[in-house]
């Protein structure tokens, strides 16, 4: 038996099963999930859930991601993660109208090499999640 949480605990979903590798997924709601360092090799996503879930760690090697309005950047020092209203830079997750809100001496003090690259990325990664919005009114 699995349970899957939210980030305040409380259970979201609970599995009859031992392990969610090669799981079928498909169309859940995982909104909200704490799913950091789960090993979800070849699990069935498709357009599941995942706005403001934690992927931070998990293995998705071979996952079905088609449909889940997720997309995941690696960079040289963090990945990124973008749903629907929400961005994870490394350790960083904040809503799309927080990140837009940081001064630079916020994104300075997250770490000392995440203003560059916020600098380099910024317009790109707000683009992407706002795109996730458009295609949500259209």
């Amino acid at each position: 038996m699995i349970e899957i949480l939210k980030k305040n605990g409380e259970v979201l979903l609970t599995l009859d099963v031992k392990t969610l590798i090669n799981a079928d997924l498909r169309g859940t709601n995982l909104s909200g999930a704490d799913l950091s360092l789960t090993n979800l090799r070849g699990t069935n996503l498709q357009c599941a859930n995942l706005s403001g879930t934690n992927l931070r760690g998990a293995n998705l090697y071979n996952s079905d991601l088609y449909g889940t309005d997720l997309i995941i950047i690696t960079w040289s020092h963090w990945t990124t993660y973008i749903t629907q209203g929400h961005i994870r830079i490394g350790c960083q997750s904040h809503t799309l109208t927080r990140w837009k809100e940081f001064s630079n001496d916020e994104i300075s003090n997250m770490d000392p090499r995440a203003l560059d690259f916020w600098k380099k990325n910024k317009d790109l990664i707000i683009g992407l999640c706002e795109r996730f919005e458009e295609t949500k009114d259209n």
